[in-house]
């Protein structure tokens, strides 16, 4: 408690910086880690404004269960500046337990800022490495784009998709050769998932392959 009374002494962004890594590695030591985020939790009850704020970031290097439900809490707070800090803890979460709100966030959001800032943090949180099927993540993935309202959202799960190497990801990817808009970047996708980096690498073989990569070298410059 006496380190999150100092941190929330802090005047400018780098000393809330250094206060947020300095309250994480103090709960850190906490031996329960479901109980590292208790302490952060007790202070944001008793918390407004900015340094509601400096909490939420700190939450979403803690993680656990209840860290994220009182940050998704916080989306919907009637304090514009409080609801940016909490969209931008999720998006920053430490796990893809955050994934699903983010999503959901993007889903019902009608301004673009925090539909981009909820939809990058997704994607990011998909990124990570995980116990999940393939399947299970270009899944994710192919659910993000269908949420996606601009190329640029788009172009990113399709940077993430190129990283899985699966037949499934292949088959995500080729959708989108078709659209001028992110022709270059799935025929780019194309090309990485399907391709082999090295000798040592088997390449994805088969009718869907061949013909996705036929269809590449159509579109691409």
């Amino acid at each position: 408690p006496r380190v999150i009374e100092l941190a929330l002494k802090a005047t400018d962004d780098g000393e809330r910086t250094e206060a947020v890594s300095a309250v994480v590695q103090v709960c850190g030591r906490i031996a329960d880690a479901g109980a590292q985020a208790t302490p952060v939790l007790a202070a944001i009850g008793q918390n407004t404004g900015e340094k509601r704020a400096l909490l939420l970031a700190a939450l979403a290097q803690l993680g656990g269960q209840e860290a994220l439900q009182a940050a998704v809490a916080d989306t919907k707070s009637e304090d514009a500046a409080v609801q940016d800090a909490a969209l931008a803890a999720l998006a920053a979460w430490k796990d893809a337990s955050a994934a699903e709100p983010l999503l959901s966030l993007a889903r019902t959001t009608e301004s673009t800022k925090p539909h981009v800032v909820a939809l990058r943090g997704y994607f990011r949180l998909v990124g990570l490495p995980s116990g999940r099927s393939a399947e299970q993540t270009v899944q994710m993935y192919e659910d993000g784009i269908a949420v996606a309202k601009r190329p640029d959202e788009k172009r990113t799960a399709l940077g993430g998709l190129a990283q899985l190497k699966h037949l499934a990801a292949l088959r995500a990817v080729a959708k989108h050769l078709d659209d001028p808009d992110l022709q270059a970047e799935a025929a780019a996708a194309v090309a990485q998932i399907a391709l082999p980096k090295d000798e040592k690498e088997q390449p994805l073989r088969g009718a869907d392959v061949v013909g996705a990569l036929k269809k590449a070298a159509e579109v691409t410059k």
